[in-house]
């Protein structure tokens, strides 16, 4: 979602082009809504198999990255604040 603005622009391939009616690669406030439940339903399908789990070294790693990590840069895309980030990443 963070690039599909420049991927429907340059003609590029993006899945959201293609399952949402993505208007000059921007999405409506009806497709985001249902993007979030996607994704939502998807995290939780992914945190419920993952609590099957038995504990291992690296359990508290993925768990971070499952539980923090993966919420987080979710709200950043949504929010538009992951690009601005990555742009001032670029310029610094």
């Amino acid at each position: 979602m963070d690039d599909l603005e420049e991927d429907y622009k340059n003609r590029r391939y993006n899945p959201l082009i293609y399952r949402f009616s993505a208007q000059s690669g921007v999405l409506s406030d009806a497709d985001r809504n249902s993007l979030r439940l996607t994704l939502r339903h998807s995290h939780n399908s992914v945190a419920s198999a993952f609590a099957l789990l038995p504990k291992n070294p690296w359990t508290d790693i993925l768990a971070n990255t499952l539980y923090l990590g993966l919420p987080w840069v979710t709200e950043m895309v949504f929010s538009g604040r992951w690009k601005e980030q990555k742009e001032i990443s670029i310029h610094h």
